[in-house]
């Protein structure tokens, strides 16, 4: 317990998501990550704002082997650098984040027709009370899950709502357990068969991703916070790659239905002359504004919301980096979106100067600090380098 009697964990690099969880579990009492934190197997959001929002100390052995300690309290402005350092300040020992007692989520999955994006107003208005309504919520489209597959005007899209509520268990931890199991044998075969088989033969995608999304659930059940953020087993296997974009909402959320229909339309203009780089969802999410320096959901005003946009792909698919080209063009041009780091991004064309355009003075804010902890620049990399002013 941290000294304002709120409860913390410090995690070391290389902790799984699984083993966190399995340790909070038994503590007395069962604390689980701070409320609506939804994870997935690479990252995590909230309507609240990211993971990295709850970091209360980050601590880091920098290029002279120190252990530099950053903390709100003692430097704010550095410790909002360092929360997200993608590295550049040295090997990082450990953070630590906020957590609470244990709770309850009701997850509800349902389908919605794809006509929720057919006008920005309309689609915005409806997209913007499911948000409002969730403790967290995501939206999942599985490509050309209807039968005509020429056109999006009946296609479908998977919703997920999280609310946090005091209703009695559904499952038992023993059945949460086998579900896991027989989920990750599902994803085995989805994986090793059916994206295989996808991949190599590429025109075959529309009539495997339409029984994919049949399968998906439809339902509603009451689960302690860790099994209904992680309520899909196995997952973590899957070998994909993946463009994601932040970009702040627009009070109507017109913008996000017109992201929305960027990407819908791009993948249809593929798929009309036979190309398939996308075979596996668009997703997105929201989340509150994050204070933190290199957030791409950063703003001043700490109540903006921003909408995690996303499409993803098995890994070995044909087409996906000048797909993912395009799009994340359209959408840095469209909306002022800006990459999600940790994933595929250096290739979309004029990305680095879109990204000084507007941010430059947050950069170089990172850059000075950085500086301090690396003036050799011994964890430089070529990924940084250009946006933060160095030539590798």
């Amino acid at each position: 317990m941290s000294k304002d009697k709120s409860w913390t964990v410090e995690i070391e690099t290389g902790v799984s998501i699984k083993d966190l969880d399995s340790y909070l579990r038994i503590c007395d009492p069962p604390l689980t990550l701070s409320s609506n934190v939804v994870f997935d197997c690479h990252g995590a959001a909230t309507r609240e704002g990211t993971l990295s929002d709850k970091v209360t100390c980050v601590k880091i052995v920098g290029a002279d082997g120190t252990l530099n300690v950053f903390t709100k309290e003692k430097d704010p402005v550095e410790f909002a650098a360092a929360t997200i350092n993608l590295g550049l300040f040295g090997i990082i020992h450990s953070y630590t984040i906020q957590v609470e007692p244990m709770f309850k989520l009701q997850l509800v999955n349902y389908p919605l027709q794809s006509e929720l994006f057919a006008f920005a107003n309309v689609g915005g208005s409806r997209i913007k009370a499911l948000v409002q309504s969730s403790e967290q919520i995501e939206f999942i489209y599985f490509p050309f899950s209807c039968r005509d597959f020429k056109s999006p005007a009946n296609d479908r899209v998977l919703i997920r709502q999280w609310h946090r509520t005091d209703l009695p268990l559904k499952s038992s931890l023993k059945r949460v357990a086998f579900q896991r199991f027989r989920q990750r044998l599902l994803v085995r075969f989805a994986q090793n068969v059916l994206y295989k088989f996808m991949t190599t033969f590429p025109k075959t995608t529309p009539y495997v991703c339409y029984p994919l999304f049949a399968m998906t659930p439809r339902d509603k059940k009451v689960l302690y916070a860790p099994d209904a953020i992680h309520h899909y087993g196995g997952l973590e296997l899957f070998t994909i790659t993946e463009l994601e974009m932040a970009f702040k909402v627009d009070d109507d959320f017109g913008n996000v239905v017109n992201a929305w229909n960027f990407a819908m339309s791009l993948m249809y203009e593929y798929g009309n002359r036979g190309e398939f780089p996308l075979n596996m969802a668009l997703e997105m999410r929201f989340i509150k504004a994050s204070g933190m320096t290199m957030s791409n959901a950063y703003d001043d005003d700490p109540e903006a919301l921003y909408c995690m946009m996303q499409v993803v792909s098995k890994a070995e698919v044909r087409g996906f980096k000048e797909f993912t080209a395009k799009l994340g063009r359209l959408w840095m041009d469209t909306v002022q979106a800006r990459p999600h780091w940790a994933k595929v991004w250096e290739h979309i064309p004029g990305i680095v100067p879109h990204l000084r355009k507007l941010d430059s003075a947050r950069f170089d804010q990172f850059e000075a600090i950085r500086k301090k902890y690396d003036p050799e620049a011994m964890f430089m990399n070529a990924t940084f380098a250009g946006l933060l002013g160095h030539d590798m």
